[in-house]
This record gives C-alpha cells, structure tokens and sequence, in this order.
C-alpha cells in the first residue's frame, strides 16, 4: 500500500496512439504482453481512500507470449479491440484481451472436396486481474461453411478443440460435415 501522507493528488493521463507498453508476466520474461494502442486514465490519491483510477487503455496490436501447463510456449497476436478498464484499484483491471495465432488446416467436406482452411485459435482473457477467467477458442472467418460448425461447439468441446489446434495443428475431431487434418 502506498501512503504519500497529507497529500491529495489528481492525475489525469492521456495514452496517445502507438504508445507501447510491455509487460512481463513472469521473473524469467518468457511470458510477456506488449502492446500498442491509445486510453485515457484518472488517477485520485487522498490519505483516506488511497489510489483510485478510472480509465481504459485499447489496444490495437501486440504479442501475447504465454506457456501454460500444457501448452508450450506460444507468441499470439493481441486483436484490436482488446481493453484494460479501470474502475477502482489500480492493480485489479477489468480485463478484455483476444490473441490469436492464425495455423491452416486441410479440412474434407461431405463431397470429398478438400481445401485449405485458415482458423485463428488462442485465448480470450476476461475479469478483474484478480479473478481471471481464461477460455480458448477458435474461429474461421473466411470459412462460413466451418465456422458454422465450430459455432455449434459447447464451451467444454471449443476449449479441447482449441487446446488441441494450438498444441498440433490439427482439428480435435470430425463433425458430420467435414474433418480437419493439419
């Protein structure tokens, strides 16, 4: 806890575009988030009350290195959009951050047609910094016909699937309508 005594402060921060911020997320920095983007931030300080911010800082690009237990080591890339929001602490953020990594994957169709088919598979991270919530997924935007069916996956079968694309490349299984080979 900071304490700055009998002073009052209020800060108000203006993040220009492209400003980039790095941050490691282990001691050994193999897992890190560097981003570039824009936000705004209020920052108030009273000896009562302590830090408080209010704010958000948008990202419009970056990398995303993560291992998980599972998971070796992967860099993915941070989608636009993706957010830090501020309505407290300082330290525990509401977080809203996509990073993907684009792989391709023969997928054959019920007419025994095969093709290419680009997927973007990582994680979504959601929540206060306190309370993470991390999920996995996995997308065909240039596909309708498979995004079709990855959209009919329940959450437990889109993790396994996306945990399996990012761990081989290849799809989890089979649908009725196609099946995917790296």
């Amino acid at each position: 806890e900071i304490d700055l005594g009998n002073i009052d402060l209020n800060l108000n921060l203006t993040i220009d575009d492209g400003a980039r911020i790095n941050a490691d997320l282990d001691a050994a920095r193999h897992n890190y988030v560097t981003t570039e983007g824009s936000g705004n931030m209020y920052l108030a300080y009273t000896g009562e009350s302590g830090i408080n911010v209010t704010g958000h800082y948008t990202m419009r690009d970056g990398e995303f290195k993560l291992s998980l237990p599972v998971i070796p080591l992967k860099t993915l890339n941070i989608s636009d959009g993706s957010a830090v929001r501020w309505t407290g602490a300082l330290l525990d953020p509401t977080l809203d951050i996509t990073a993907l990594e684009r792989t391709t994957s023969s997928v054959t169709f019920d007419d025994n047609s095969t093709q290419p088919v680009p997927f973007d598979v990582g994680v979504k991270v959601t929540g206060t910094l306190e309370r993470m919530g991390l999920s996995f997924i996995m997308q065909s935007p240039e596909n309708p016909i498979v995004q079709e069916q990855l959209n009919a996956l329940d959450t437990e079968s889109m993790n396994r699937y996306a945990v399996t694309m990012l761990l081989t490349g290849t799809y989890a299984g089979s649908s009725r309508n196609m099946t995917v080979s790296n």
